[in-house]
Parts: C-alpha cells; structure tokens; sequence
C-alpha cells in the first residue's frame, strides 16, 4: 500500500483553494493541477508499505501527535520549489499553525528537521506561460486565503490511477 500521513482540510477552505486554481488554469500553463478533493498538506510521506507495518505506523503516529492540542491553520502567501527559473511545485503557505505541523512532522520522522509547512496546488511539467502564470500571481493578493482548525492527523491510502490519484482515509487520528 502507497501510504502517506497529512492534515486534510475542510471543504471550505478546499473550495478557496480551488477557487485561486481556477483563475491560476487561465495562465494556460503546463501544470499538473491538485483535484479539490485531494488538497491536503503532507507531514510524512511513507510510500510503499507492507500491510503488515501499519499497526506500527499507527502507534508512531499516536506517539506523534501526544499533548497537540486542536489548532487553528491559516493558509497564506505562494511559492515554488525549487525556484521560479526551474519550478516543479506550486504550493501555498502555511502561517498560524505552523509550528504545530513542524512538531508533528518532526516527531514522524526525527531525522528530518527541514520541514516545509506548504500545501501543494499543482506540479510544473514545463515552464510554459510562467511569466503569465507569475503575473496572475502578483494579482491575487494571496496574503491570506482562509483558514481551518485542525482536529485530527489521517493516515491515507493513495492509489495512482491514469487520470490522478486517489487517496482514501485509512484511519483518523483525534488531537487533544
């Protein structure tokens, strides 16, 4: 099983979000875009897992989440990885709440400290129409998109399919 842990988002905020998706596809851009329904912001991505390994995951994730308290996120602000010259990923930020997504994602995996706090909108497959792409951008005023309060940590499934992924809630976990 292809397996990843993330914050999913209410609908609210996914409808926000594909809101500003809508207006960035006018770019015409070469970008691979996030389906409304699969907007969410990933805190470890484990990839191809026995399933005989998932008890384990789950226990690492209760340990991870010990003594968070519900949160409020914001979602704020754009950027590129790996930069505008050379984008792979169109993302937006996160502001209130991140520090809470570091300590989770820190805890997942202790090893990596460079934790991003991002939400992942679309993947560049050429650089076709950037600078229209940068100018629709500069135009939006994404300094702040909304926000969610965070309750739980999912455990989800991802299946690629021809026409994109679909990821299927394997198991919710409640913050305090």
């Amino acid at each position: 099983m292809r397996l990843f842990i993330a914050i999913d988002l209410d609908n609210t905020l996914k409808e926000k979000i594909y809101n500003i998706i809508e207006k960035l596809k006018t770019a015409d851009c070469s970008i691979k875009w996030v389906e409304k329904e699969n907007l969410h912001i990933t805190l470890k991505f484990i990839g191809e897992t026995p399933e005989d390994k998932i008890e384990s995951i789950k226990k690492t994730i209760l340990k991870a989440i010990d003594g968070i308290k519900k949160f409020k996120l914001s979602i704020s602000g754009f950027g590129v990885f790996l930069n505008m010259k050379f984008p792979r990923v169109l993302w937006l930020g996160v502001k209130e709440g991140e520090n809470q997504l570091k300590t989770i994602a820190e805890r997942l995996s202790p090893s990596e400290k460079n934790f991003s706090c991002h939400l992942t909108i679309g993947r560049f497959k050429s650089t076709k129409n950037l600078e229209k792409l940068t100018d629709i951008l500069k135009k939006l005023q994404l300094d702040f998109i909304g926000e969610t309060e965070v309750s739980q940590v999912v455990l989800f499934q991802s299946k690629l399919t021809g026409s994109g992924p679909i990821y299927t809630p394997l198991e919710k976990f409640d913050l305090c």
